[in-house]
């Protein structure tokens, strides 16, 4: 009976993605109503054969390999306490953008861009007073910075209950992102992906990030989507408990930048995490690859913190208690912590 709801779960998330593209293409054709029956019949062949081409190759891209692309499938290494304490700024950016305040990332000297002070051309994105925020997708942004360093903090699953108030929208978009995350590993090319790789594209012409470093933050969900976008564009991200880029986006990578990501993109593993800390999954990962079929993969610098937590849910869920008491700075403050990252300069 598990087994059969977990089949039940996947059908129904692969129909549910067919049936979202199919609800967007009086989006993508707008003059339908207007044009004539002859064009009409055009644009609909051209669109199913485009989608016959897509369910044709779609097989194809889970033929290869993670062998070659410097991928770590194991990680031993904890992450020093030095670098972790330079670079807790980017550990509570994940909090922040979770919870949407800003008082810990002011506490480490950092200031909110005001989404409203930056032009984007996706229009389905509000300007909060802390975040972009896309009701529609549950794309949920935000920008912090110090001097001439950008955070940029992807919000990860459930992060769109601070920015709602209907409980039946807020379970629809957990649904619906859950929905994109599964798609995801099955090797389909959610939406949000592309939406978010849209936004950065023009978010780095802004004048305020100009010259600046810009780093991209984010945990699980938001941390796949922050790799995926320091993957396509070259900058820096620092990921923790993220949940891996299937075999679709990957394809859209490309191999050569897939190459770049221990140069560029840290991956953190909080030990006991249930979703990046499995070792039977890491077995079972090594054996698809090794008869070149193509895994889902968290690409980077892998390293791993001591849980300070027994159970898999807090592992995954309370990142910045076990980067503190790894440091042995439970108790410690944002501001006490600001300190000591300053003396440690």
């Amino acid at each position: 009976m598990i087994q059969f709801n977990k089949i039940n779960f996947l059908l129904k998330t692969m129909l549910y993605h067919l049936a979202n593209r199919n609800s967007q293409y009086s989006e993508t054709h707008p003059q339908m109503s207007t044009i004539s029956i002859v064009d009409r019949v055009t644009l609909i062949a051209y669109d199913a054969i485009k989608t016959l081409v897509e369910l044709i190759s779609f097989p194809f891209r889970y033929i290869g390999t993670k062998f070659g692309l410097r991928y770590q499938f194991f990680c031993y290494n904890t992450i020093p306490k030095n670098e972790l304490l330079r670079k807790m700024d980017l550990v509570y950016s994940t909090a922040a953008s979770y919870h949407s305040t800003k008082d810990s990332m002011e506490d480490l000297g950092y200031n909110i861009i005001s989404p409203s002070s930056i032009n984007v051309k996706d229009k389905q994105l509000e300007k909060k007073e802390t975040c972009f925020f896309d009701p529609l997708s549950g794309l949920k942004v935000s920008i912090f910075e110090n001097n001439n360093s950008i955070i940029v903090a992807l919000g990860t699953l459930n992060s769109h209950k601070s920015e709602l108030s209907d409980p039946k929208h807020i379970k629809d978009l957990y649904v619906q992102m859950r929905s994109s995350g599964v798609t995801n590993l099955l090797g389909f090319k959610p939406k949000i992906y592309s939406q978010v790789d849209e936004f950065f594209s023009t978010l780095i012409l802004d004048p305020h990030l100009k010259g600046k470093e810009i780093t991209l933050t984010g945990h699980c969900f938001g941390g796949s989507l922050a790799s995926y976008v320091a993957l396509k564009h070259g900058k820096k991200a620092f990921c923790i408990n993220s949940l891996p880029l299937g075999a679709g986006l990957q394809q859209d990578i490309g191999k050569k930048r897939l190459k770049t990501a221990p140069e560029h993109i840290t991956q953190v593993s909080i030990q006991n995490d249930w979703l990046t800390d499995s070792y039977i999954a890491k077995i079972f990962d090594i054996f698809l690859s090794s008869i070149f079929i193509k895994t889902p993969g968290r690409f980077g610098k892998k390293t791993f913190i001591p849980s300070a937590f027994k159970d898999s849910k807090n592992s995954h869920n309370r990142i910045v208690s076990s980067c503190k008491s790894h440091l042995g700075l439970i108790n410690a403050s944002s501001k006490q912590i600001a300190s000591l990252i300053e003396k440690s300069k």
